[in-house]
């Protein structure tokens, strides 16, 4: 997707990354925001060093880099950040949704569940997670640096997708572990709208 011209109707730009690769992902099992204490492969390393080479091309244009109290997040924001040195912060807004019995159940079980739109029994309620992520974007756009520095997330696949959900758009197109995209959202914070470009993929 093209990135589209700036609108005077901008509430916030950022970049958008999914932390890197962690057992439970080659383990292709779910692993929500129940479970804080994930840890990352052996093989995120290489996949971090990759897209912090992207990142370092951009340096100039990133400004706080968030991150979640998920050990995935804080792990892949701070490798990030060796060679960016940029302030960090932590957004708990951005968590994963807490999907409770749904936890680590296979990724295929997983997508069914989440296509039937139904809440996570004994997890986080969707409305609620959609309401805290709009909670969290709308702390960006108030915080975000005069400078014109673009602050950048390393969060969550579901949060993305919830991202989406927020600005009306229905999407299963879950993000790989390292993608990143710059996002905009416009309009107002009762009906915004989401525009984004993918920039960086592991094996793009």
């Amino acid at each position: 997707m093209a990135e589209p011209p700036k609108q005077n109707n901008t509430l916030l730009e950022f970049y958008f990354m999914r932390h890197a690769r962690t057992v439970a992902n080659e383990n292709k099992v779910a692993d929500g925001g129940d479970n804080a204490q994930t840890e990352l492969a052996p093989s995120a390393s290489d996949d971090i060093a990759k897209a912090r080479d992207y990142l370092q091309n951009i340096e100039g244009s990133i400004g706080t880099i968030y991150h979640t109290e998920m050990l995935r997040s804080f792990e892949t924001a701070s490798q990030i950040n060796n060679n960016l040195r940029r302030p960090m912060a932590l957004s708990n807004a951005f968590n994963e949704q807490r999907l409770g019995q749904w936890e680590g159940v296979s990724w295929e079980e997983a997508a069914a569940y989440y296509d039937s739109g139904e809440d996570p029994p004994g997890g986080e309620a969707n409305t609620e997670f959609i309401k805290r992520l709009q909670r969290g974007l709308q702390g960006l756009s108030e915080h975000e640096a005069e400078d014109g520095k673009v602050p950048l997330v390393v969060s969550h696949g579901g949060v993305w997708l919830g991202i989406h959900k927020l600005c009306g758009i229905e999407s299963n197109d879950w993000p790989e572990n390292c993608d990143i995209f710059k996002a905009r959202v416009s309009g107002n914070w009762d009906n915004p709208t989401l525009e984004y470009e993918h920039v960086f993929g592991i094996d793009a």
